[in-house]
């Protein structure tokens, strides 16, 4: 009887979770009303910290390794400081960007998914966001075909989030190899929306991502003397690579009502704020438009952003962080074998791709990549990696 009401609390937790992920999907149908939106967001953060505050009582505390413990550290004194310039400028300055994904880690490593319940929220993640991108598409595009025009202006937020449902339907096909048919369906309704809404930054993330899985699984064949699996592989990259209409379909996507002679037309200016940012990072990179504004331009680009922002004394933090999660996914990129790789680190992988090119990625917006943090804590938790698998074992401790 005993075992029946501690499963209870547990399970409550788990779909409350799903729920919660869920959520920052049909959120995203109301994105065009900002009053209404703004209300969705505050409704979110609530309920990520009634599931955080459940999960710590119900606990009697949380677990957190040595890993966490220093970004807590860290992001602690970051926060003290944006208090200290505070009153030295006489603005209010707060440092929370890691606030969210730390939340996640976390719950991640707090919260144990059963295999089935990580189908049901990714499986649930994934049509979710077909249902997403084909409702914009019908609602404001002219069916699907590539326009000239950027059909919503929030189309990097929504092209975020079927990024992430592409890369796990990649995972599935290319290395978990399973249920080809309905995986298969699932990619094709995810990335013609993709495709349509030309967030371009995502679907250059989800091309490296497949030719890495591809490039994988080519010496993976070699490796095992799979000659004919290979010759079948090889020729479907052929076909798709000299398909006139497949081509032409994704050059419409990057270069359709874009000046292909002028690299900061290509860019959509984004070169231009590169360029400008750079020096004026080396002239104030201690504080940077917190003393001074920057004449109203936003590189985007993640790091180039926040030293621009906030100087090096407030990012510093932050940018540890940054560059940690960054050595450590190419670390697993380059080493891990086929069956191996992660869906924590291809989320990562196409969360630092968005990163070079929009400022608010890896680390935000939390609507787009909670789940992403989430499952590098729960990864944490598995022993995924090698690295997080010795510090969960040993170092982990309940606060």
């Amino acid at each position: 009887m005993m075992n029946k009401v501690n499963l209870i609390p547990k399970i409550t937790i788990n779909k409350l979770l799903i729920l919660i992920v869920y959520y920052t999907v049909i959120m995203q149908f109301f994105v065009t009303n900002a009053k209404f939106y703004s209300t969705l967001r505050i409704i979110l953060m609530l309920a990520i910290v009634a599931l955080f505050l459940i999960v710590m009582l119900l606990n009697r505390g949380l677990y957190i390794n040595k890993l966490l413990y220093l970004f807590i550290v860290i992001s602690y004194i970051s926060f003290i400081i944006g208090l200290i310039l505070s009153v030295i400028f006489g603005n209010p300055i707060f440092e929370l960007t890691i606030l969210i994904p730390l939340i996640m880690m976390i719950l991640g490593l707090n919260i144990k998914l059963s295999d089935r319940e990580r189908q049901v929220l990714m499986y649930g993640y994934v049509l979710l966001t077909g249902a997403l991108g084909i409702y914009f598409v019908l609602k404001y595009g002219s069916g699907f075909v590539i326009s000239a025009q950027y059909i919503l202006a929030q189309k990097n937020q929504i092209g975020s989030i079927i990024g992430i449902s592409i890369v796990i339907i990649l995972y599935n096909l290319l290395v978990k190899r399973q249920h080809v048919f309905y995986n298969s369906l699932l990619l094709i309704v995810n990335l013609l929306p993709l495709l349509i809404l030309r967030t371009r930054t995502i679907v250059i993330g989800v091309i490296v991502i497949f030719f890495y899985l591809l490039l994988k699984n080519i010496a993976f064949q070699i490796k095992n003397k799979r000659i004919f699996k290979l010759t079948i592989i090889i020729f479907g990259i052929i076909i798709l690579l000299t398909s006139n209409q497949v081509v032409s379909y994704f050059y419409d996507v990057f270069f359709l009502n874009v000046d292909t002679n002028d690299i900061n037309s290509i860019s959509s200016n984004r070169l231009e704020s590169y360029i400008k940012s750079v020096p004026f990072i080396l002239e104030k990179f201690l504080f940077g438009e917190l003393i001074v504004n920057a004449n109203n331009f936003d590189p985007h680009n993640f790091v180039l952003y926040t030293l621009q922002k906030k100087g090096l004394i407030l990012s510093f933090s932050i940018i540890l962080i940054y560059f940690y999660f960054l050595i450590f996914m190419l670390k697993n990129l380059v080493h891990s074998k086929l069956n191996k790789i992660s869906i924590p680190t291809l989320l990562l992988l196409l969360a630092f791709i968005s990163s070079l090119f929009e400022y608010q990625a890896p680390f935000g917006p939390g609507t787009t990549q909670l789940i992403t943090w989430f499952f590098i804590g729960n990864s944490m938790r598995k022993g995924d990696f090698d690295e997080w698998k010795s510090e969960y074992n040993s170092s982990s401790t309940r606060v």
